[in-house]
């Protein structure tokens, strides 16, 4: 007759706990569950960090191009003999998109900033613009600009870009002061 301390001993070599046996397969099923739930939850941080990551960067890549549009307005600028320039004191409408049968009424700046008007795809054209290849991701956009003559042989020229994109509402305002004389007044 085995004793029962030999019959404890016989079944811990075996790798079973002593007592009564347990069935583990409702634990396991509680286990994968949670553990599916935690990496769903760890999956779904991920993607929302990349989204919001690709957010901000078309945002930053909206601002750049918005830069770009509004330097390339006030270069225009600086390169019409002063006495036109000032002679253009006033608000005008920069014509962002040149739809189909339309005409671009601002003397200043003679042609459209954007100029594909289903993708903002912003670059040369026809009309001689030298800009950068890129595509403003914007639902909507508009842009002024506004000359003031100063009375004191300069003229200060602002440009103010409108646009909604995925990231919500934006403007850009930049102004130079331009003088008679150059630099040196």
């Amino acid at each position: 007759m085995v004793s029962l301390n030999m019959h404890k001993k016989l079944a811990l070599c075996l790798g079973s706990p002593p007592g009564p046996r347990r069935s583990s397969t409702g634990n396991l099923l509680v286990e994968m569950v949670v553990g599916v739930l935690v990496s769903s939850i760890f999956a779904g941080a991920i993607v929302q960090s990349m989204a919001q990551g690709l957010s901000v960067t078309s945002g930053a890549q909206n601002q750049v191009l918005v830069a770009t549009m509004a330097q390339e307005v006030l270069d225009a600028a600086r390169n019409l003999p002063f006495a036109t320039l000032s002679g253009y004191a006033g608000s005008y409408d920069l014509t962002v998109q040149l739809q189909a049968g339309n005409t671009i009424d601002c003397p200043p700046y003679p042609r459209p900033l954007l100029l594909d008007q289903n993708s903002f795809n912003y670059g040369s054209s026809q009309y001689g613009s030298r800009a950068i290849h890129n595509t403003l991701n914007a639902n909507t956009c508009n842009a002024s600009e506004t000359i003031t003559n100063n009375g004191d042989n300069t003229c200060t020229v602002t440009i103010s870009i409108n646009w909604r994109d995925s990231t919500g509402n934006h403007n850009y305002t930049t102004s130079t002061r331009i003088a008679q004389n150059g630099i040196g007044v």
